[in-house]
């Protein structure tokens, strides 16, 4: 019995369709997911040679993300599915969802520094101090500023010998600084001791009716380095000389008299 070919192009035809039906679904899916790799949309579906990826000029599929390249679509297709692009894919969404809150705050407003015209160096005055009971060494600072600015407080703060550029770093010394709108900035050399800030012994006092600014502050006492006692010395043994002593002398007879 012969059958005619005719008959089988409907089945064929469905069974064409059957198969390719999960390839374009996969191919559709890949689009969409893609679409953030970086490539751009797949051509239309006549043209097979460029479906579902970037076609470079050597005829291969290039995934950007993965810097991987593939030869024909379905092996650019198993790569989109695989561990490598869905981990970096996974990587760069993180990345992006990181950077996205930060890029969609309001810019903070700016903060113009004020711009003050300086009137010069103000008047100072310095005295130094010890205590009477243990000699402990203090500085009493008292800054004049009669020309200070309304709402401004002078401000203070120790710099080490590194940190200023006018003079060269020694690091027996360094520098205690006062500021205040509209003067300049002002600077003491004192010794780089350890400053005791304990209550009393540091201590900063503003007076807004002389305009004064008092600062007092006590260098830590330094302990006494005791020099350790002489050796002991040891004595000899009784019965023994400390020095080789000289052999007796034997009798010698007296001569007679003449």
């Amino acid at each position: 019995m012969l059958i005619s070919v005719e008959n089988f192009t409907p089945a064929c035809n469905l069974l064409r369709f059957w198969c390719e039906k999960p390839w374009k679904n996969s191919l559709f899916v890949a689009k969409v997911k893609n679409r953030q790799d970086g490539f751009p949309e797949p051509c239309r579906w006549q043209n097979r040679r460029r479906r579902g990826g970037l076609l470079n000029h050597l005829g291969s599929y290039e995934c950007k993300l993965c810097l991987t390249l593939h030869n024909n679509e379905g092996s650019y297709l198993a790569h989109t599915q695989g561990k490598k692009h869905q981990a970096n894919l996974a990587r760069r969404a993180a990345k992006e969802a990181k950077e996205a809150p930060s890029s969609m705050q309001p810019e903070k407003p700016r903060i113009e520094p004020k711009k003050f015209v300086k009137i010069g160096r103000p008047g100072y005055r310095v005295t130094k101090q010890r205590e009477p009971d243990n000699h402990q060494q203090s500085l009493l600072f008292q800054i004049d500023y009669p020309e200070i600015q309304d709402g401004i407080i002078p401000r203070h703060r120790f710099m080490s010998a590194y940190e200023q550029k006018i003079e060269p770093p020694d690091r027996k010394w360094q520098y205690l600084l006062f500021a205040a709108e509209p003067y300049e900035t002002i600077a003491f050399k004192v010794p780089s001791r350890e400053v005791e800030k304990t209550e009393g012994k540091f201590w900063t006092h503003w007076n807004k009716d002389t305009k004064q600014f008092f600062l007092q502050f006590s260098f830590k006492l330094e302990p006494k380095i005791i020099p350790p006692p002489p050796p002991n010395m040891r004595m000899p043994h009784p019965g023994r000389p400390m020095f080789n002593p000289v052999p007796p002398m034997g009798v010698v007879p007296v001569p007679p008299h003449m």
